[in-house]
């Protein structure tokens, strides 16, 4: 016989809806700070990333945000090449 407090698709959980987690509400508070009148959004990032000890902090930030799975090389021309790694099930990576 089930659990008549089990978890029942489609129900709501007990209590009501969810509200949004943490992380959401951290990151719209981020979001609210940064394009705030006193930051400057993008132009206030760029002038603060423009100052020398802060270029390898915002080229460290940058990286961790794009996915691991990117491979940023350069070819003959200088030209940037980008490719996605793929890795197979037998974990060899294939580009």
């Amino acid at each position: 016989m089930a659990n008549s407090t089990s978890f029942k698709k489609g129900h709501e959980p007990i209590g009501g809806k969810r509200g949004p987690g943490k992380f959401t509400t951290l990151k719209q508070s981020f979001l609210d700070a940064f394009n705030s009148e006193e930051m400057g959004g993008t132009e206030g990032l760029i002038k603060w990333a423009m100052m020398y000890r802060n270029r390898a902090t915002f080229y460290q930030m940058i990286a961790k945000m794009l996915p691991k799975d990117i491979v940023v090389d350069m070819d003959i021309d200088g030209e940037l090449v980008i490719t996605r790694k793929i890795i197979q099930g037998n974990g060899k990576d294939e580009t």
